[in-house]
């Protein structure tokens, strides 16, 4: 199981108070620092996607991590942070710089009016299911924010969930014997 810092901050802290290793949960297939992909033959780590080892001829600005590329084109190329519409249907109001709604137009043609053809072959190769997306609606993936900061990372107990009842229980064992 896993569980956010913030929301969860009372089990947070019972974990913390009984000494269980809490480690980052990686969520989906692929962030874990271990797992490898093969991309255009070559195979790369996961934190290494984006850096100079990424078989793309991407341009400067352009070799950061997918999460990163797509929040800097809502950020540089539309009107997400200027939008002053409550976050539920900001998407619904949202334009680019040619004043097209994102509505109107699709994931896959914002990528194009905005990105090199490397750039977007990297995404589409590297994002696994998100590639699916680029033909709806670009109202579907308006970020309104940067990708997660350490504070909304996933939370997990490294030795498992069941740890914490297992803690309890020897610690009321231990302290019952005295």
């Amino acid at each position: 199981m896993r569980y956010y810092r913030e929301t969860h901050a009372l089990l947070h802290e019972t974990i913390q108070q009984l000494g269980l290793p809490i480690i980052k949960f990686y969520l989906g297939s692929g962030p874990s620092p271990d797992t490898t992909a093969n991309v255009r033959g070559v195979h790369l780590r996961n934190y290494e996607l984006g850096g100079y080892k990424t078989p793309y001829r991407l341009r400067p600005n352009e070799r950061k991590t997918t999460d990163q590329l797509t929040w800097e084109i809502f950020r540089n190329y539309t009107d997400v942070l200027t939008t002053n519409i409550p976050e539920a249907d900001k998407k619904y109001f949202v334009k680019d710089r040619s004043e097209v709604l994102m509505y109107k137009q699709s994931f896959k043609s914002l990528y194009h009016k905005y990105l090199s053809a490397e750039a977007q072959h990297y995404i589409r190769e590297t994002s696994s299911f998100s590639s699916i997306l680029n033909e709806i609606s670009a109202s579907i993936v308006v970020q309104t924010e940067p990708p997660s900061t350490e504070s909304d990372d996933v939370l997990t107990v490294a030795t498992g969930f069941s740890s914490i009842p297992k803690e309890f229980l020897r610690r009321f064992l231990h302290d019952g014997q005295r």
